[in-house]
């Protein structure tokens, strides 16, 4: 066995836990507060009720009824993660990221903008989303990445030219 296959499959473990790790920190934070209401703060979920219910979001309906399904859709990764299947998991964890990730650092933009009075964005929910979404997005590139040399590195290695391999007679 050479030094490589140890340190593929090393390296593919790391970085499997690690895009595992970001979608969990990236579901925790939605759970966190994102806006404020005088001295109540609601999670994300809690606001797209609330936006939901007083009809406030246009023609992005559908969108905040998809945003429940995020704990879903991370729980899925995550078991998948936990499968043979870790370039299928990590792309679709990379693909959770990015859309969980591009509205929690839209949303964070936006609490630091302006003076928000007694109804606002808390920051604390959508950087903690952000950070675990960038964290599982940059480990899921690195999972795809090292999962085909992990193994590349488990194969046999190849017989010398004129060896007494059974193939070759």
């Amino acid at each position: 066995m050479s030094a490589t296959r140890p340190n593929a499959v090393v390296a593919r473990i790391t970085a499997t836990a690690l895009t595992g790790v970001g979608i969990a920190l990236a579901v925790v934070g939605t759970f966190l507060p994102w806006f404020l209401s005088g001295d109540v703060a609601r999670s994300s979920y809690e606001a797209a009720g609330l936006i939901e219910h007083f009809h406030l979001a246009g023609g992005a309906e559908q969108a905040l009824a998809v945003w429940a399904g995020v704990p879903l859709a991370a729980a899925v990764c995550a078991a998948v993660l936990v499968t043979r299947f870790v370039r299928t998991a990590a792309v679709l964890c990379l693909i959770l990221s990015v859309a969980v990730g591009t509205v929690a650092v839209l949303v964070a933009v936006q609490a630091g903008e302006r003076d928000q009075g007694l109804i606002g964005i808390a920051p604390t929910g959508p950087v903690v989303t952000a950070v675990g979404a960038g964290l599982a997005a940059v480990a899921a590139l690195g999972t795809v990445a090292v999962a085909g040399r992990a193994r590349r590195a488990g194969r046999m290695p190849r017989t010398a030219v004129g060896s007494t391999d059974a193939r070759h007679g």
